[in-house]
């Protein structure tokens, strides 16, 4: 940053060009005065960018300092890292050595396992053959052995089978051969008894002849004989069947007898089968066993070949994963080896990356070193300048002040000898006409219009001194108020509802009410548009000026042509009303319904005016809120309780800050100047955040402001068009079309509804403040540096009993004191230090705030409506200005800039922020 040189304010006698010599002495000492005026300012805009340049160089230094510490711990540390990396680069290669090494070898070793593998497995494989044959073997020895003793329990089977069989042969043998013998002796008995019979029968035969002769003996006898006979065939069937029963029994027994024989026979030849195959099991078995063992020995065989080849497998696959892992080992050792010795290249480049860095950043440090010093050096001198020129303009103003006075004796001098002369001459024409010597013209003479000239004031303003049409209005403005906002809702119900009801008594009451209120608001009505005429007519005259307070002279130029048309249309209002109501009040009831056609239609004009000029308002009102919300955006708003001890803090801590930084010079400081440095830098840092959130807290409290401006705006639109509709409703109620007491009341109660609470809110609101002026003076006291000559002196009051402010009584009655204005509120306090903080350092409210700090309040003041475009509304005319359009507004915002930089304007900045910080 560019350090603006200061120019030295030349000496006070110094020499004038010859054309000024025609110039009076106070020309000369106005001339010298703004001459001096100037150098002021220019010394004070240097020393406050001089002082601006020492926070950026300093701030500049202390970061370049530390970025170049941290690039050189940063260089070491790359250089560590390289010389690591080397060392870790060299261990990676020998453990690659090492590694291919432990490979190779586990690479021989797996070559030796796989050639053991490949023995074993050949043997393994053999022994299972062999196994394999001799289980087969075994099975088959098994298998005859199995069918020899299956044989063999066969053949024993039979051997008992067929010695069962001989048994039971032998058996059934006896047992027929007893048969035998009993059938035999059976058939014995059976033939003796049969040869019994037989005899019995020759007997019984040979005794028959002598039945004959025995007639009586013969039939019994022959009985007897018949059953002899039958006992005869009887025991000679069972002799026959014994002897067949023996026969038979005797079969069988030699059958029995061959069947014992064959199965003894059978028998043995089984026994001999069974011993044959005992011999072939147990031979089989012998071959059995002897296979089994051989199997056992060869499975055995085989078993250990197995082993020995999973062993040479295992010790084949240890080896080559011990190779395959030492070769990744050794690959991952070359890797990291490689990957170590480009982190050292890496490291080493970035080493020297670092230290070019340093170096780099240690000639911003010495060079914003040096400019820092230049600074703080230039700044002293600007100060200096500063001084000097304050004294200068002091000296200035006094000559000045002096020439002035001496111009205006003279002038009074001069102005009194012509009066005298004027004085002797009209007493010369006075005697001349009466005859008489001056001298006895002069004795007779009385007091006349030469006495005005004693008071130092023309007849216009002794006669405006005591008669004020503002002070006259403001003590009107409570009556004109109760008149319109309380009178009026109830007058014009009652006297519409007296027409209708033909009741004469009321109507004249109700007009004579009518009437006085209405002139009340005619005299208040009338003072206003006289107000807003003259108001309107010095707007005009000081809108074509440039500076804070021609942006109010211009807003008045065309507000107060509204409120002449306003509070004209309304004092011919007054007039119809009064008019009617004095028609009323000499007997005709019902008025003239022309005169209320004419103050419907007047109602409904100024109400109109009022609805269109509330409505812009407020959505422009809207427009600057939600821009004025856009500044010191992200910053915690908190008032400082004293702005004037927080700038002092901050310009002796700048001042400290340029001590420090005075002494510096491209080498590098020693720790101690650098940290003494960055403690001030920190102390002002803090200072600034401070400034920084009492802005925040300005902003906030003027968006409150618009917000509240916004809805009162809204409001006082609404309660307009409520009373633009109630000037329709007498318009119909003058000619009849609405019956009942509806049309006045609409016209009064509606409107007075709506608009009666603002004006009561906003009267509470002066008294409030008024109130707490005097109660409370110390609550909203000037928190900065006043403009010279400007300050009120303090008014002195009682203090209150409890200790807590001033008397009650006389807050009170300031309260009521309509007439005066409220000297110093809470939006005169943020005004001034709005203006503080954006003022120029050539003003000392403003002298010590940072310009980067001012920047941003200025840029709030343009969006509060302060701007350049409102100092200078001027347009750029190519034909006007040898300017282009870019230079015409580089030279109004510094015109704009020039005037915030002039410490005879803070009262019209002041008043100027506090009339857009309003609320009404």
């Amino acid at each position: 940053m560019a350090i603006t040189t200061v120019r030295e304010p030349e000496p006070q006698g110094r020499s004038k060009n010859q054309g000024e010599g025609a110039k009076s002495q106070k020309e000369l000492a106005e001339e010298e005065v703004q001459h001096r005026k100037k150098d002021v300012a220019d010394a004070s805009l240097g020393r406050a960018r001089a002082a601006d340049v020492v926070w950026q160089q300093s701030g500049k230094a202390l970061k370049a300092r530390q970025k170049a510490a941290g690039a050189r711990a940063e260089q070491q540390r790359y250089e560590g890292i390289a010389a690591e990396a080397e060392r870790a680069g060299t261990a990676a290669e020998g453990e690659q050595r090492r590694h291919t090494g432990t490979a190779t070898k586990a690479e021989q070793d797996q070559k030796r396992a796989k050639a053991a593998e490949r023995e074993h497995g050949e043997a393994a494989a053999t022994a299972r053959a062999d196994a394999a044959k001799a289980q087969e073997r075994e099975k088959e020895f098994t298998r005859q052995a199995t069918e020899a003793e299956q044989e063999q329990t066969k053949a024993e089977a039979d051997v008992l089978k067929f010695t069962q069989q001989a048994e039971a042969a032998e058996k059934k043998q006896k047992e027929a051969e007893a048969d035998v013998l009993k059938f035999t002796q059976q058939a014995e008995a059976a033939e003796k008894k049969k040869q019994a019979a037989e005899a019995a029968e020759e007997k019984k035969a040979a005794a028959g002849e002598q039945a004959v002769q025995q007639a009586a003996k013969a039939e019994a006898e022959a009985e007897e004989l018949t059953a002899a006979n039958s006992e005869v065939e009887k025991w000679s069937k069972v002799a026959t069947d014994a002897l067949a029963q023996a026969e038979k029994a005797e079969t069988v027994a030699r059958e029995q007898a061959g069947a014992a024989g064959t199965a003894k026979k059978s028998g043995t030849t089984a026994g001999r089968e069974a011993e044959k195959w005992g011999k072939t099991k147990e031979t089989a078995q012998q071959q059995a066993k002897k296979a089994h063992d051989e199997a056992e020995r060869l499975l055995k065989d085989a078993v250990d070949a197995a082993r020995e080849h999973a062993q040479a497998q295992a010790d084949a696959a240890t080896h080559g994963r011990t190779a395959e892992q030492a070769r990744a080992q050794a690959e991952e050792a070359g890797a990291a080896a490689e990957a170590h010795r480009a982190t050292a290249a890496q490291a080493r480049t970035d080493a020297r990356t670092a230290g070019e860095e340093a170096g780099k950043q240690e000639g911003d440090a010495a060079e914003a070193q040096e400019q820092a010093a230049a600074a703080a050096r230039a700044q002293a001198q600007a100060r200096a300048a500063e001084t000097e020129a304050k004294t200068a303009h002091t000296n200035a103003k006094t000559v000045q002040a002096d020439a002035v006075k001496a111009e205006a004796e003279a002038a009074a001098k001069a102005e009194a000898e012509a009066a005298a002369k004027a004085a002797e001459a009209k007493k010369a024409k006075k005697a001349k006409k009466a005859g008489k010597t001056p001298e006895a013209a002069e004795q007779t003479e009385e007091p006349g219009t030469s006495d005005a000239g004693k008071t130092g004031k023309t007849i216009m303003e002794q006669v405006k001194r005591p008669f004020s049409s503002t002070k006259g209005r403001k003590w009107l403005d409570p009556a004109d108020t109760v008149a319109l906002r309380v009178v009026a809702p109830v007058e014009g119900p009652l006297q519409s509802h007296a027409g209708q009801t033909s009741n004469t008594g009321l109507v004249r009451s109700t007009a004579q009410m009518g009437q006085t209120g209405t002139g009340i608001n005619v005299v208040n009505d009338t003072l206003g548009a006289l107000n807003d005429g003259r108001d309107a007519w010095a707007g005009h005259k000081g809108s074509k000026e440039t500076g804070p307070k021609s942006h109010q002279d211009r807003k008045k130029e065309k507000s107060k042509v509204i409120g002449l048309t306003t509070n004209s249309l309304m004092t011919a209002n007054d007039g119809v009303k009064i008019t009617n109501n004095a028609m009323k009040n000499a007997g005709d009831l019902g008025g003239m319904a022309a005169l209320g056609d004419a103050s419907g239609a007047l109602i409904m004009a100024f109400s109109g005016i009022f609805v269109v000029r509330d409505s812009i308002v407020a959505l422009r009102t809207h427009q600057k809120k939600n821009e004025l919300k856009e500044h010191f955006k992200g910053v915690d708003a908190k008032r400082s309780g004293d702005l004037r001890g927080v700038l002092n803090n901050l310009g002796e801590a700048t001042g400290d800050l340029i001590r420090e930084c005075s002494g510096l010079s491209p080498d590098e400081p020693s720790r101690e100047a650098l940290q003494s440095i960055q403690d001030e830098r920190d102390r002002i840092e803090g200072l600034r955040q401070e400034l920084l959130a009492h802005m925040a807290s300005l902003r906030d409290y003027a968006v409150g402001k618009q917000t509240g401006k916004e809805i009162k705006r809204a409001l006082n639109a609404g309660g307009n068009v409520a009373r633009t509709a109630a000037g329709a409703v007498v318009i119909a109620s003058a000619a009849g079309a609405v019956g009942g007491p509806i049309g006045s009341a609409v016209a009064g109660g509606t409107t007075a509804a709506a608009l009666g609470g603002i004006a009561a809110y906003k009267g509470g609101k002066k008294f409030a403040k008024r109130y707490e002026a005097v109660r409370h003076p110390e609550k909203w006291a000037r928190t900065t540096d006043a403009q010279e000559g400007t300050e009120p002196e303090p008014r002195k009051f009682e203090k209150s009993k409890d200790g807590k402010g001033n008397r009650k009584r006389d807050a009170t009655k300031e309260g009521f004191n309509v007439l005066k204005p409220l000297e110093q509120g809470e939006r005169q306090l943020k005004a001034q230090e709005i203006y503080a903080l954006a003022a120029g350092p050539a003003v000392p409210a403003g002298k010590d705030v940072p310009d980067d700090i001012r920047a941003k309040m200025r840029a709030f003041l343009k969006t509060l409506n302060c701007g350049p475009e409102k100092h200078n509304p001027e347009k750029h005319d190519p034909a006007k200005h040898e300017q282009s359009a870019e230079e015409w507004e580089k030279s109004r915002e510094e015109a704009w800039a020039d005037s915030l930089n002039d410490p005879e304007r803070q009262k019209e900045w002041e008043d100027e922020i506090a009339a857009q910080l309003s609320s009404a």
